[in-house]
C-alpha cells in the first residue's frame, strides 16, 4: 500500500519460505548476528558470553542429529516507477 501511494505501479508481494541448515551452533551464532536479529542480541543484558553458552548447549543436541534446520519466512515487494 506504501508503494502504491507513493507512485509505484504493478506493485506485487511474494511470500517465501528458506530453509537453512546449520551444521553446528557457532555457524547459527555467527549467522544471527547478520541480519535484524542483531539487534535482539544487542539489546541483551547482563553477561553475553553466558547467554552464548546456554543458546549453544540448546542446539548442541539438534545439530548431531543431521544439523540444525532452521526456517526463515520472507515478504518481498516490488513496483515500478516510471
Amino acid at each position: 500500500m506504501l508503494l502504491s501511494r507513493s507512485g509505484f505501479a504493478n506493485v506485487s508481494t511474494q511470500l517465501d519460505v528458506c530453509r537453512l541448515t546449520f551444521t553446528d551452533a557457532p555457524q547459527f551464532w555467527a549467522w544471527s548476528w547478520s541480519h535484524g536479529d542483531r539487534a535482539v542480541l544487542e539489546s541483551i543484558t547482563g553477561d553475553k558470553l553466558e547467554f552464548q553458552q546456554r543458546v549453544f548447549e540448546a542446539i548442541k543436541s539438534r545439530a548431531r542429529h543431521g544439523g540444525l534446520h532452521y526456517r526463515v519466512r520472507a515478504a518481498m515487494t516490488v513496483g515500478s516507477k516510471c
